[in-house]
């Protein structure tokens, strides 16, 4: 295989009238000289075929002269096979090794980068055009090849290939392509969807030539609307497709076929040459303005008919469903496969930027005065033209107007079929002092790109504003930029001369901001875990009186319908050797979850025998997640339940069959009867052997503390000190523990009806603080971060507190004790260190600088380091209490994300590499243990793959 960047080479397969991969002359593995082929050069037979259709000559002067209208210029022919299918069904197939697959090697799904789609412009060659394919390319002939066109029409018919090219006008017109999945990856970093990544680049544009499906329709008689005739079925070959019937197969309303506007065609020719066996080859069918996988390839037969067709995909793809369709047996159980009201036809309205590329680094210095062009594409559904793009480079405050390249002319109904370009000229400034560029598109209706994505399930028609971050380079006067996400498997290096680019650590291309911030995206975006469960207020009709939740939770084992045993208070206590819990009405017994529980099974045999749903409720830090709940066995229903699960079922909250979830109880009761959660509980006394009295005595149990004083450190963050009960008390907390704060409150933004909230936080203070509990915490305000707009709810909470005011504490809770001496208790494993590497990352310093504060105090035989990471100097939690440790000889070091214009400073500046870890931290060894307290993202995709390179065993606080 290869890939020949050679003028001579495209003349020599335009001479020949024949696409490479087109059909071949006699081939020695049997196949015939029209079979779609790729092992021999282009023969003269390609030219017989096209040399049969009627004014073919025409045709391609035609295309010619538009080629040379919008400057296109083939500048890469595949002359054979790509070696990735040398063991597949598709080994004969011509392709690009440059095209990004999507879905492995097989089958052949693959968008072109971004970079080379741009290059190539308005019309883009074969070889790079967007390819859905969903299972093996069938070997069709030409001259073998025959459609069939039956059901309601007068004369049913075969035409083959020479009969449909010759009995019918042509028509030549540019259609661009696109998938509904284009930029679906950012869909799914938000929540996995049903369907595979695809990046922006699922899009492309070819000149088509082909016959018009009205004429074939009039030709054969089709009936009229009142006989039934209502839809038109377009099937492809047997054997194509891996479900249903092995038939991709799709319906489509009869009035689209006999549009007058719309020129549906079966098109048989692309950018002048016999399709592409990836395209269809001999003859597909072409719907412009609709998305791609609506369109048949390899189309064998076309029935008119009454109803749908119900070929799988017709019936299972291609649909954009509400949030709270979270699995195909949703959206089965509620019957909405088959709606209208989800299908996809027609595709929507898109913009994109894609200049700069992914990674591209500009220089600042010296450039005042000097422009950097944004450009991108930007495309519409319907025929509907593209009206205008905007650009904002502060989140959407204000909008410049970009310039609009239009290409084809519109149609005489005024409709248009292709993708249009746009540019901006920004001053290279205001780039610098961005963190993010937008566009959107708008429609001559006045319809908009929305700017934040909504989630479906397929994972179908994304398009919120595309956004790119703007980042300074470290060390340098410079800035690059990151796209939301990348499909290439490796950095594109397709780059103008004016950009360079931006690797991190010098080695490999972010993976997009998107897939950097995983965690945070996905928090901010995410339909709910259960929306599937229990009525959302974000769908009015779901909480109309008539309606009655169906079923029961889809991310879970559907349970069998059956009677609920009856558990009595003194069952539930007298089981409590059997690790039996009550959670909301539902006692189970957690047995064989207890080994899995990350904080030990300590954290949760306490509470055997007992009511938890407290504890649930601060899911995940204390008992059980509401993900995991559900795997343990259910032994029934806590005595006097029963009558209050009737009562839900008939109002309609629960399911009126089967046994319903955890998660469906508790919400059914919040919503049903407002509840809260139990009050606090008074601790009982204990008393160490010191003398000191101790706070925190149970860690189920909940202690309200007073605030005696607040101390504003930075516009942000406070020292907040809550007395304990008396002055002799200690708090109670073991080092590398935390504590749970909680309130009931309203949402800081909104207001409305207040609800449970709970959060962990460390103290900085330890119990040779007697009487006090200090913490250090970031205040997270409302209206502060876009994807964030309630800000953090107890920080706020925290915030507006004065002396004197109360909040509950409980705890201790985590899976790290340090024991003294060098021991760690870790998931209750004892196990000795010499040396110790914290990384911390913003507010995740507490735990950290616990345990040096600690280790300092007692003059512990522990040696401790620290890297500590910030967005900048200003975000440096306890900076003066860590170089106090630093001045008593504990190592710590710092970086930041980015600094000031003329700051100075004399730590590391950007994200945590492998060389910061190695100056920092102690090398790898078995006497060495490296904890970790930060962002997810940052310890998922920075941390981690570190620590696991350089050897280190890491554990979280």
């Amino acid at each position: 295989m290869g890939v020949v960047n050679s003028k001579e080479n495209v003349d020599v397969a335009v001479s020949k009238g024949c696409a490479k991969g087109s059909p071949r002359e006699d081939h020695p593995d049997g196949s015939t000289a029209s079979e779609c082929s790729a092992d021999s050069p282009a023969s003269s037979f390609c030219g017989d075929i096209l040399a049969s259709i009627p004014n073919y000559a025409q045709i391609r002067a035609t295309v010619e002269a538009m080629k040379r209208e919008w400057g296109y210029e083939e500048d890469c022919v595949v002359d054979g096979p790509d070696s990735k299918d040398k063991d597949n069904s598709d080994h004969w197939v011509p392709r690009n090794p440059r095209m990004n697959r999507l879905t492995g090697v097989h089958p052949f799904n693959s968008e072109a980068p971004l970079a080379m789609l741009r290059s190539h412009g308005f019309l883009t060659p074969t070889t790079y055009h967007v390819i859905r394919n969903h299972g093996k390319v069938p070997r069709l002939t030409w001259e073998d090849h025959v459609i069939e066109i039956n059901g309601l029409v007068d004369r049913p018919m075969k035409l083959s290939m020479a009969e449909l090219v010759s009995k019918f006008p042509l028509t030549t017109l540019p259609v661009t392509i696109n998938c509904a999945g284009n930029r679906r990856k950012e869909q799914n970093l938000i929540k996995k969807g049903m369907g595979f990544d695809w990046g922006a680049g699922a899009v492309s544009t070819h000149i088509w030539t082909g016959v018009l499906v009205r004429d074939l329709l009039r030709h054969v008689g089709i009936k009229s609307a009142e006989e039934g005739a209502l839809w038109v079925d377009f099937f492809g070959p047997e054997g194509e497709v891996p479900n249903g019937d092995t038939v991709y197969g799709a319906s489509h309303h009869r009035h689209v076929m006999l549009d007058p506007t719309r020129p549906v065609m079966l098109a048989f020719l692309n950018n002048g040459e016999l399709l592409h066996p990836d395209h269809g080859f001999p003859v597909r069918l072409l719907i412009p303005g609709y998305i791609g996988g609506r369109m048949i390839k390899w189309l064998t037969r076309i029935t008119v008919s009454r109803e749908e067709s119900d070929t799988f995909y017709n019936k299972f793809d291609n649909r954009v469903f509400p949030p709270h369709i979270v699995s195909k047996d949703v959206a089965t159980r509620e019957a909405i496969w088959m709606d209208p009201l989800y299908r996809i036809d027609d595709r929507n309205l898109q913009c994109v930027c894609w200049n700069p590329d992914h990674s591209a680094k500009v220089s600042t210095a010296q450039a005042a005065g000097e422009s950097f062009r944004l450009e991108g594409y930007a495309y519409n559904g319907a025929g509907r033209p593209v009206h205008r793009i905007e650009v904002t480079l502060n989140g959407g405050r204000n909008w410049r107007m970009a310039t609009i390249q239009r290409f084809e002319k519109p149609s005489e109904f005024g409709r248009c079929w292709c993708w249009v370009f746009w540019h901006l000229d920004v001053p290279v400034m205001d780039l610098a002092s961005t963190s993010e560029i937008c566009c959107r598109a708008w429609d001559d209706s006045q319809n908009h790109m929305q700017s934040l994505p909504t989630w479906n399930l397929m994972g179908m028609m994304n398009n919120p504003w595309f956004r790119i971050k703007v980042q300074r380079v470290p060390g340098e006067e410079a800035i690059w930029f990151e796209h939301p996400t990348r499909v290439e498997p490796t950095p594109s290096t397709y780059w103008t001369d004016a950009q360079a680019m931006h690797l991190v650590d010098g080695t490999v291309a972010s993976p997009g901001w998107a897939e950097r911030m995983h965690a945070e995206y996905s928090a901010a975006h995410a339909p709910r875990e259960k929306d599937d469960d229990k009525p959302d207020a974000s769908y009015a009709w779901e909480v109309e009186a008539a309606f009655k939740l169906r079923g029961v939770s889809t991310e879970k084992k559907i349970r069998e319908a059956r009677a609920l045993e009856t558990v009595t208070v003194s069952m539930l206590e007298a089981n409590a050797a059997n690790n039996w819990v009550a959670i909301h009405g539902l006692v189970y017994d957690c047995t064989a979850y207890l080994p899995e529980h990350p904080g030990g099974a300590a954290i949760i045999v306490p509470l055997n025998g007992k009511d938890a749903s407290e504890e649930f409720e601060e899911a995940g830090h204390t008992m059980l997640s509401r993900k995991e709940v559900d795997r343990l066995v259910l032994k029934g229903v806590l005595e006097g339940f029963e009558a209050k699960i009737a009562n839900l079922q008939k109002l309609g909250w629960l399911p009126e069959d089967g046994i319903p979830t955890t998660e469906q109880l508790a919400a059914a009761q919040a919503l049903a009867s407002g509840s809260a959660p139990r009050s606090a509980k008074q601790a009982a006394p204990v008393t160490r052997s010191d003398g000191r009295a101790v706070t925190l005595v149970d860690h189920t149990q909940k202690v309200k503390l007073t605030l005696a004083k607040r101390v504003q450190l930075s516009h942000n963050v406070v020292r907040y000190t809550f007395a304990l009960p008396s002055a002799e008390h200690v708090l109670g907390l073991p080092i590398g523990q935390h504590v749970h704060l909680s309130t009931m409150m309203a949402n800081p933004r909104t207001g409305g009806e207040k609800k449970y909230v709970s959060r962990a936080y460390t103290p900085v203070s330890n119990d040779a603080d007697v009487g006090v509990v200090e913490l250090v915490i970031k205040t997270y305000y409302k209206e502060q971060h876009p994807r964030f707009p309630d800000g953090g709810w107890l920080s706020q909470h925290l915030d507006a507190m004065q002396a004197g005011d109360t909040l509950d504490f409980k705890g201790p809770t985590g899976k790290i004790i340090y024991e003294g001496g060098g021991v760690f208790s870790i998931k209750g494993s004892q196990r000795k260190y010499k040396r110790v590497g914290c990384i911390a990352g913003g507010s995740g310093i507490a735990p950290c600088y616990q345990l040096m504060k600690y280790v300092q105090q007692q003059s512990e035989p522990l040696d401790v380091s620290l890297l500590f990471a910030n967005v900048s100097t200003d975000d440096i939690l306890l900076k003066e209490e860590l170089d106090i440790l630093s001045e008593k000889g504990m190592r710590v070091s710092y970086t930041v994300d980015k600094l000031r214009d003329g700051e100075e400073w004399n730590g590391h500046v950007g994200f945590i590499s492998e060389q910061m870890v190695r100056e920092a931290l102690p090398p790898a060894a078995d006497d060495t243990i490296v904890l970790v307290c930060g962002p997810p993202v940052m310890i998922e995709r920075c941390v981690q793959p570190i620590c696991d390179k350089l050897g280190h065993t890491l554990v979280e606080f």
